[in-house]
């Protein structure tokens, strides 16, 4: 999940951090609106690869994924 996470990252106003045990989180910065946050999510997560486990099934890895937004302050 970290290697997805820093790959969907890459190119993005975004940093990916480990916060314990199986919780990650990207924080994104400089987006005028959660639309466009909500969008790049959902696309890199759609493109994400499967995984080929030892027996030769290939799997992909499933994610919770959560959005919060918040407006930074502008100064005048």
């Amino acid at each position: 999940m970290a290697d997805l996470l820093l790959d969907m990252a890459k190119g993005e106003r975004c940093i990916a951090v480990r916060l314990s045990g199986d919780e990650f989180v990207l924080f994104f910065y400089g987006y005028d609106d959660r639309k466009t946050i909500e969008n790049k999510i959902r696309e890199k997560y759609d493109q994400r690869p499967s995984l080929i486990l030892p027996d030769g099934t290939s799997r992909r890895i499933n994610a919770s994924i959560g959005l919060a937004f918040a407006r930074g302050i502008r100064k005048a």
